[in-house]
This record gives structure tokens, C-alpha cells and sequence, in this order.
């Protein structure tokens, strides 16, 4: 059986509801989630983030004033009116990513900021050794190697040793697939910043 991260993650949390959903098949059978949903609305909001790196704007988005520069780019974005907030708060993480960059004494050139794109989004992993799939929201290139990023557009509800497990799988299946060294991951809280 070929597992997703999410299965790995159900199982982990609830093992009868992994056999509901992954065995028996009713993950199926559900309906689309309601308006409101915790489900859809992390569905919504991953997709405006991963929308939002497409867009030529983001890539030559300027200063000094980037944090509001990046969120009326954002506020283009199909459904990201309904999620101001996670998106104040996308705005000011990736400020602070061009910010730190600058601080390092790179130059921003005029057609945006070099390397400030991550080299992937929903990236789409897959170990042979584990037969898991899953799909890592944003991998960051550096010098030190890959920083991996998951999105969450929760409210941070359990202690960080949770995500451990799921950053590590991530971690260990990009490194196995691409034969890049992972120097960070972590937890990206849209909901709080």
C-alpha cells in the first residue's frame, strides 16, 4: 500500500480513523467539504500561497516597502480578501525573507530578488524505500543546503514535537530524491505569523 504523508499523519493520530479512511475507502465517499470547513480553508489558503510564486509580480516585487508591496500582490489572488489576516502575515514573513537577504550585503537587482523564489513549490516527493508520497509546500535554496517550509493555516494547537515526524519524512525523501542536503525545516503558522 502506497502511503501520503496525510495517511501516515491519520494513522499517527488515530489509527481506527486510518482504517476508515485508508482501508475500508471512506476518504472516498465524503463530500466536499463546506464553506468554513478547517479543510477547505487550508486548501484555500495553500493555494493562494502557491499561487502567489507564480505570478511575475512576485518575482520583481521592490522595496522598501515590501511587505506591502507583496500583500496587494497577494490581495489579487482568487479568495485571498476572505483570509486578510493569513495574508498580512505571508506578506510580512516573505518581507523579512528579502530583508535578511539584504542584510547579508546581497544586491536586490532591478528585475526583483535573485533566489528569493523558492526553487520549489508543492514540490511532489516520493521515497521508494518508505512507498510515501507527499508534498512539501516550499523548499528555499541557500548556501547551506535546502530550508523546507510547511504551510499550517491553523492556530499552532499542539506542541512542535508533533510536526517532527512529518518534517523529518519530508526531510529524508527530498534529501533521497534530489541528493540535496536539508539544513532546516520548519512550520510555517499563516494564521499567526
Amino acid at each position: 500500500m502506497r502511503l501520503s504523508k496525510s495517511a501516515v499523519i491519520t494513522y499517527e493520530n488515530c489509527p481506527y480513523n486510518f482504517k476508515l479512511d485508508y482501508i475500508l475507502g471512506f476518504r472516498k465517499t465524503r463530500p466536499d467539504p463546506e464553506e468554513g470547513s478547517p479543510l477547505l480553508v487550508g486548501s484555500q489558503i495553500h493555494e493562494i500561497f502557491e499561487n502567489y510564486y507564480k505570478l511575475p509580480e512576485a518575482a520583481a516585487v521592490r522595496g522598501p516597502f515590501y511587505e506591502e508591496n507583496i500583500f496587494d500582490i497577494l490581495m489579487t489572488i482568487k479568495n485571498a480578501k476572505k483570509y486578510e489576516n493569513h495574508m498580512e502575515n505571508f506578506a510580512s514573513f516573505n518581507a523579512a525573507q528579502i530583508e535578511g537577504y539584504e542584510q547579508k550585503g546581497l544586491q536586490i537587482i532591478p528585475k526583483g530578488v535573485p533566489g528569493y523564489i523558492p526553487k520549489y513549490v508543492e514540490m511532489k516527493v516520493f521515497n521508494k524505500e518508505t512507498n510515501t508520497l507527499g508534498y512539501i509546500d516550499r523548499v528555499d535554496m541557500e548556501e547551506k543546503g535546502a530550508r523546507i517550509i510547511d504551510y499550517k493555516s491553523s492556530k499552532r494547537s499542539r506542541p512542535v514535537k508533533h510536526y517532527l515526524f512529518e518534517l523529518s519524512l519530508y526531510a529524508y525523501t527530498f534529501e533521497q530524491e534530489t541528493g540535496i542536503k536539508v539544513h532546516d525545516a520548519g512550520i510555517y503558522f499563516s494564521n499567526e505569523g
